[in-house]
């Protein structure tokens, strides 16, 4: 039996759930396996959204955690973790984070404020010198007319975190300022990106590619707007230059290893490569989703179809990579995770170690986006703020979420997602594998389900 595995049912609350625990990682979990707690609604609710999303083929597998102060409380995996070989999720299997990875970022660069290293009204120039030339996108439909203007202010490390810095990702819109991030080989995290348009060798380091993004307009004046990208991947830089470590170090040394994350790293070790799912992508989707929260009736979903596009022996995230991507670059597990979840739940501290001050925490925690910048689509029209690293919940009754307000959350690219309840000290974690598709939907309906129906009468 893995570590993994003793150390749940160390911490598993129900006789109930430690048989269950126990079982799955002795035998494998199958695409049959029923909720690993007792048989209340909303635990059975969320288990028949997970099981409904792999029957439609929305995801093949489905891990879902949740844990309050005292330890873990609903533990259910079903599915595949590879539809082609037909391996059983695991407990103790690896996920790519992507975006999951920008909380932990932003946690390590606070945990460097709480110690006097940074402050939050630093300008990015004062670590990063190139940044002391930024300025900002004005017009221009190509590379060779568009137009610049002075910032109004630094960008701030604070900005980094809200992700008001004006700075995007290639993708997010068709401009000059995308045109310039494939011209120069930004890359987003994915280990898949073009090599640099003009012609140059990729970046060799974050700070050969974060001095390359210092040269690229930002899209809007610092402050002015929500605009999600690269922030964190400078931030990541930010933390470099501020402790002269490499981000995964300073990251194991100050986060990972006072929390007992063993299994969360940038690059999965040669020993570890059979336990990372396969990832996929959805060749159809049904909804359009234009905003952060997309709360749908599973049993609305059409059925989907999933293509395997990075497994484990091939995956980019099975060897070494130059860049740590503080904005996407983690893989972890579900378990692992959700200890840095639920230390974030508990004001900074977990079984005794104290990572991150109550203050702090409480900063991350507590939305304070610009009211210009907050009234970016998908944001306030949801209820929706954002804090330090986080996105918070402040008015669940506009997207009809019977989520308790103050609930802070993030995603990631392949559809996994997590969330932080600080009014219960409780948190979870729900992780697959796809990229694009409707199994978004579903998790925040398992989400939903878990609180709405521990309402009901």
């Amino acid at each position: 039996m893995t570590a993994f595995c003793l150390s749940i049912l160390r911490r598993s609350l129900s006789a109930a759930l430690a048989t269950v625990i126990l079982s799955a990682c002795a035998t494998g979990v199958t695409a049959q396996t029923v909720a690993a707690t007792s048989d209340s609604a909303r635990e059975q609710r969320v288990s028949e959204i997970a099981e409904e999303a792999i029957e439609k083929r929305l995801a093949p597998g489905v891990l879902t955690m949740i844990r309050d102060a005292e330890g873990m409380v609903f533990f259910d995996a079903r599915g595949l973790s590879d539809m082609e070989t037909a391996r059983p999720l695991r407990p103790d299997d690896l996920f790519r984070m992507y975006s999951m990875t920008k909380p932990v970022a932003t946690s390590v660069a606070m945990i460097l404020v709480d110690d006097g290293t940074l402050s939050l009204d630093d300008p990015v120039s004062k670590w990063i010198p190139s940044f002391s030339g930024a300025t900002v996108y004005e017009s221009g439909t190509t590379l060779e007319n568009f137009k610049t203007r002075p910032l109004d202010r630094p960008v701030l490390i604070r900005d980094l975190m809200q992700h008001t810095a004006g700075l995007g990702y290639p993708f997010s819109q068709s401009d000059p300022v995308s045109a310039l991030f494939v011209y120069r080989g930004i890359e987003t995290g994915s280990r898949a990106d073009s090599p640099p348009a003009d012609g140059s060798a990729p970046p060799a380091t974050l700070g050969e590619m974060v001095d390359r993004l210092a040269t690229i307009p930002l899209r809007t004046q610092p402050g002015e707007a929500f605009t999600y990208g690269n922030a964190t991947d400078v931030l990541g830089r930010v933390i470099e230059a501020a402790t002269g470590q490499r981000l995964s170090t300073v990251m194991a040394e100050r986060l990972f290893e006072p929390l007992g994350m063993k299994d969360t790293f940038f690059s999965v070790p040669d020993d570890r490569h059979d336990r990372l799912t396969s990832a996929y992508r959805a060749i159809t989707q049904a909804r359009t989703q234009d905003a952060i929260l997309d709360l749908a009736d599973i049993d609305s979903l059409p059925a989907g179809e999933l293509a395997r596009v990075d497994e484990a022996a091939t995956s980019p995230f099975s060897r070494p990579y130059p860049i740590d991507f503080g904005g996407a670059g983690l893989v972890s597990t579900a378990d692992d995770y959700l200890r840095f979840a639920q230390m974030i739940a508990n004001g900074g501290v977990l079984d005794g170690a104290r990572v991150l001050s109550e203050e702090s925490v409480a900063q991350m925690l507590t939305g304070s986006l610009p009211e210009k910048a907050r009234q970016t689509p998908g944001l306030a029209g949801r209820g929706l703020d954002f804090g330090l690293g986080f996105a918070i919940l402040e008015d669940p009754s506009i997207s009809g979420l019977s989520i308790p307000s103050g609930t802070a959350f993030w995603g990631g690219a392949a559809s996994t997602i997590f969330w932080v309840d600080p009014g219960n000290q409780m948190s979870g974690v729900i992780l697959t594998q796809v990229f694009g598709g409707d199994f978004r939907a579903a998790y925040l309906g398992m989400i939903d389900a878990w609180y709405r129906e521990s309402e009901s009468p």
